[in-house]
């Protein structure tokens, strides 16, 4: 599978409003999230989006097969502005062992410099119901953002679950 062009989902983060890392993370959930959160593309069924603008998702079968590749895309509401992603963290919230690393192929900047291009090989071992991740994206304002120097970074924080 081309994961540039053919990813099995697409997510996107608007930021709506940046914090810095010194002032927090952006959340994506909430009354008034700093992101919002977008279910762009589910090209086969295994990723929905909860109300509470969590992910869950139908990652790789037993045997560790069929993986599911994920685009990420940071954009913003402020037509002046841009985000690249610049790094990106995924923590395995209660350590389940899933079978080794369940994502991998992790192209940060890749194809564009605001996605992320990643894929979900894990398997949820019986009689696990399901594995929580975080996965946490730095980001960098292209250009200035009122307020922020230049090159300062913020942190994305949405949080995804294996149901497989």
């Amino acid at each position: 599978m081309d994961t540039l062009t053919n990813p099995d989902a697409i997510i996107r983060f608007t930021v709506e409003r940046f914090i810095s890392v010194t002032q927090g993370t952006m959340m994506t959930s909430g009354a008034v999230p700093d992101v919002k959160s977008t279910l762009v593309d589910d090209y086969n069924g295994r990723v929905k989006m909860l109300s509470n603008s969590s992910f869950e998702l139908t990652g790789a079968d037993a045997t560790g097969r069929n993986g599911l590749w994920l685009q990420l895309e940071v954009v913003s509401d402020d037509q002046d502005v841009s985000y690249d992603v610049v790094e990106m963290i995924i923590k395995n919230v209660n350590n389940v062992n899933e079978g080794g690393d369940a994502w991998d192929q992790v192209k940060v900047g890749n194809p564009k410099d605001n996605m992320v291009t990643l894929r979900n090989h894990g398997r949820k071992p019986d009689p696990v119901s399901s594995i929580p991740y975080e996965i946490y994206l730095l980001i960098k304002p292209v250009g200035t953002v009122p307020g922020y120097p230049i090159g300062d970074v913020g942190l994305i924080d949405p949080l995804w679950t294996n149901r497989r």
